[in-house]
C-alpha cells in the first residue's frame, strides 16, 4: 500500500555508489599499480580516500571537500593504522593461517572505512576542486607535505 505522506516515500537513489561495487572498483584499480596507492601512503595519504576521489575523476563528477571526507574517516583510520602496524609486528611470530586471519580483518576495516567515504560524500556539498583533478590534487598535497617520500 503506497502512503501520500511525503515522508514516507522513499529517498531518490544517490549517484554515489553503494559499497559492494565500490569495493570491487577500487580492488581492481589498485591491482593495476599497488605501487602507487602505497606510495600515497607512504607520504601521509589514506589510499581508499584517493580510491573515491580517482572514482570521481574518472566519471566527471566533482568530489566533496577533502576535509569532509577526512573528517569522516579520521577515527576509523587511526584505528586502521595501528591494526596495520601491529599485524606487521606480529608477522614473524604467528602462523600464516593467523597473520592472514589478521589480513582479514584489515580488510573489514579497509571495506568499513569506504563505507563511511561513501555515505560522506552523499551526504556533502561538491567541492572546489574542478572534474578530473581530485585525485591529482590529493596526490600533490602529499607531496608538498612530505617532499622526502
Amino acid at each position: 500500500m503506497k502512503s501520500s505522506r511525503p515522508w514516507s516515500r522513499p529517498l531518490p537513489p544517490s549517484n554515489w555508489p553503494t559499497p559492494a561495487p565500490f569495493w570491487a572498483w577500487a580492488a581492481e584499480r589498485y591491482e593495476r599499480d599497488p605501487q602507487r596507492w602505497l606510495a600515497l601512503q607512504a607520504q601521509g595519504g589514506n589510499v581508499n580516500l584517493a580510491l573515491l576521489l580517482a572514482w570521481c575523476d574518472e566519471v566527471g563528477r566533482r568530489a566533496p571537500p577533502l576535509h569532509t571526507l577526512e573528517t569522516a574517516i579520521a577515527p576509523l583510520e587511526a584505528l586502521l593504522q595501528e591494526f596495520r602496524a601491529l599485524r606487521r609486528r606480529l608477522k614473524p611470530q604467528l602462523a600464516a593461517s593467523d597473520y592472514h586471519a589478521l589480513l582479514q580483518h584489515e580488510l573489514h576495516l579497509e571495506r568499513e572505512q569506504q563505507a563511511r567515504l561513501l555515505a560522506a560524500a552523499a551526504l556533502s556539498e561538491s567541492g572546489d576542486v574542478a572534474p578530473g583533478q581530485a585525485l591529482a590534487h590529493y596526490q600533490l598535497r602529499h607531496a608538498q607535505n612530505n617532499p622526502g617520500h
